[in-house]
C-alpha cells in the first residue's frame, strides 16, 4: 500500500528520525488508552484499548497482553511503547518481538 510504502522510504532516508517520531506517535496512542495516567497499562485498559481498535476477540487481546513481562499486573507504558516501536523498526528478525508474537497468535 502507499501508507507503508511511504513510511518504509522515510525509514530508509532516515532511520534515527523515523524512530524518534515512531516513539512520539506511540507514545501519544499510549497516553490516550492508559485511562487512569498511571504511565502503566493494566490488562483492562489493554483489553479495553484493543476494542476500541476493532479487536473482539477478548480473550486473543489477553493473551497478547500476557506475552509482556508483567510487574503486579501492570506493564509500564515505556515498555508497551518500546515494543511497538521495535516491531516496526527493528531489522534483525532474530530478536524476541512481543508483537510480532501476537500476530503469530491470531491477533
Amino acid at each position: 500500500s502507499e501508507f507503508v510504502q511511504q513510511l518504509t522510504e522515510a525509514y530508509k532516508k532516515d532511520k534515527a528520525g523515523f524512530i524518534k517520531e515512531m516513539q512520539a506517535c506511540f507514545d501519544c496512542i499510549f497516553d490516550v488508552i492508559d485511562t487512569n495516567k498511571d504511565r502503566t497499562i493494566d490488562e483492562d485498559e489493554f483489553v479495553y484499548a484493543f476494542k476500541a481498535f476493532g479487536h473482539e476477540n477478548e480473550a486473543l487481546v489477553r493473551k497478547a497482553f500476557s506475552l509482556y513481562n508483567k510487574e503486579n499486573k501492570h506493564v509500564p507504558l515505556k515498555d508497551i511503547v518500546s515494543e511497538w516501536v521495535k516491531f516496526v523498526t527493528e531489522e534483525d528478525t532474530g530478536k524476541k518481538d512481543i508483537i510480532m508474537e501476537a500476530f503469530k497468535e491470531g491477533f
